[in-house]
C-alpha cells in the first residue's frame, strides 16, 4: 500500500534532497530518537547552525521524517511500495536510498515504540445483572416497577474496577440499540479503512 503524502509534508521532505546522504541518515536517527522522547530544540539549534539554515527548517524535515516514518509503520509498507511513496519528492537517488535502508532497518524498533505510544484503555471483563420488581406498596396495592441493577467490571491492565449501574427495561432497551447501531457502524466500509490506517 502506497503513503499518500500532502504538499505541506512534501514540502517539509524537500529539505532533505538539498543535504548530503550522510546528513539524512543523521536526520533519521533523530527522528527515530524524538519517537521516543520529547524533541530537544538543542540539536535542532546545533544541527541549523552546522548546516546554516533556520532552526525551524531542520525541525520540520525531522518531524516530516517522523511522520513519514509512522505512516508507513501503521500500513505496514512493503519495499515496493516504499520505493513508490518516495518518488513524489523527486529526492537524489542516495537520499531515497538512505531513507529506504533506515525504515527497512528500524521498521521493528519504530513498531515497537508506536505500540508503547498507543493509549491503553479500559475493557469488558464480567458483567452480573439483578432484576428487581416492586409489585405493591402501602399506598398503591397494584403496581409494577421494575428494575435492573448491573454490576459491570472493567480490566485496565491487571486492575478491575467495577461499576454499578441501574437503569428500567425502556432506558435499557434504548442503550442495547444504540450499542447494535454504534457495532453496525464498524462493520461499513468507511469505519474499517479508518481502523486500517489507525
Amino acid at each position: 500500500m502506497i503513503v499518500a503524502l500532502n504538499e505541506e509534508h512534501k514540502q517539509h521532505l524537500s529539505f532533505l534532497s538539498s543535504v548530503s546522504a550522510d546528513v539524512v541518515r543523521e536526520f533519521c536517527q533523530i527522528a527515530v530518537e524524538f519517537m521516543k522522547k520529547e524533541p530537544n530544540q538543542k540539536a535542532y539549534n546545533s544541527a541549523s547552525q552546522k548546516l546554516g539554515v533556520e532552526a525551524d527548517t531542520v525541525r520540520h524535515a525531522v518531524e516530516g521524517l517522523i511522520h513519514l516514518f509512522t505512516s508507513l509503520t501503521a500500513q505496514m509498507v512493503s519495499e515496493q511500495d516504499l520505493t513508490t511513496t518516495l518518488l513524489p519528492l523527486a529526492m537524489p537517488e542516495e537520499v531515497s536510498e538512505v531513507i529506504k535502508e533506515y525504515y527497512l532497518s528500524e521498521s521493528a524498533e519504530i513498531r515497537s515504540i508506536l505500540t508503547h505510544m498507543s493509549v491503553d484503555v479500559a475493557h469488558y471483563h464480567d458483567l452480573q445483572w439483578r432484576l428487581d420488581v416492586k409489585v405493591a406498596s402501602r399506598t398503591l396495592r397494584q403496581q409494577t416497577d421494575p428494575i435492573i441493577t448491573l454490576k459491570l467490571k472493567t480490566k485496565n491492565g491487571d486492575e478491575i474496577q467495577s461499576q454499578v449501574l441501574q437503569t428500567d427495561p425502556v432506558n435499557l432497551l434504548h442503550l442495547t440499540s444504540t450499542l447494535e447501531d454504534a457495532l453496525n457502524e464498524l462493520k461499513t466500509p468507511h469505519c474499517r479503512r479508518i481502523l486500517r490506517n489507525l
